[in-house]
């Protein structure tokens, strides 16, 4: 677009699609169903309150040990606030932006550590399917399987009434417990995290090397 010295436009543009942002060479992502699917969505309980899934995210108390340390916690923590699925899963992420009180939801940059994701696609009201493969099977549009780019964060679309959606997907290649949040510091402060713990099944007494569980002690 082009712009006045007052900062009108003064001619058409197009408008960016963040799923069309295409990488070269392409990288398409895994073909097909995903192994998991995970919904999550975004919500706000208050001026200040921001959560995933209904759930405020709380950081562990200072004596916690780390679970690549100690395994054995996993059965302790809080199931409403992780997700969990074998090493190797194809793994979907819909984010449902729902506004709500009080109303307008602005885009939400949500940063997942660990492996990146490809950004499949986002739009107006809820994903109008159950999955990712049944959108793909119907033809739909708004889906990018072919050359989607691969990013470690994913901007959801403005909701200032009704929904919005974004969608991605990875292969948990990464064993750990991996930590997915907004990044805007007063939603991430508040609570708008998720717990994604990849590949619990590796996370044995043997996984992390002992010159790691040794370091810096006496």
């Amino acid at each position: 677009q082009w712009i006045d010295y007052a900062g009108n436009i003064i001619n058409g543009g197009t408008d960016l699609v963040q799923a069309n942002l295409s990488p070269f060479p392409d990288n398409a992502p895994p073909q097909g169903k995903a192994d998991v699917t995970l919904p999550l969505n975004v919500t706000r309980t208050s001026e200040f309150g921001w959560v995933l899934n209904g759930n405020s995210w709380t950081s562990p108390p200072d004596n916690f040990t780390p679970l690549l340390f100690q395994p054995a916690q996993i059965a302790a923590l809080d199931k409403n606030v992780y997700f969990s699925y074998p090493n190797g899963s194809v793994v979907d992420i819909i984010f449902t932006v729902t506004a709500g009180n009080p109303a307008m939801h602005p885009p939400h940059p949500m940063h997942k550590h660990g492996v990146k994701a490809w950004f499949l696609g986002s739009g107006e009201g809820k994903f109008p399917y159950a999955s990712i493969k049944d959108a793909v099977d119907a033809g739909y549009k708004g889906i990018n399987m072919k050359n989607p780019p691969l990013r470690d964060d994913f901007v959801t679309p403005v909701a200032i009434t009704g929904n919005a959606w974004a969608a991605v997907r990875f292969r948990a290649v990464d064993p750990g417990p991996i930590i997915l949040h907004c990044h805007i510091d007063a939603h991430l402060a508040t609570g708008m995290v998720i717990v994604l713990l990849e590949g619990a099944e590796k996370l044995t007494s043997g996984y992390v090397p002992n010159y790691y569980l040794s370091k810096n002690k006496p």
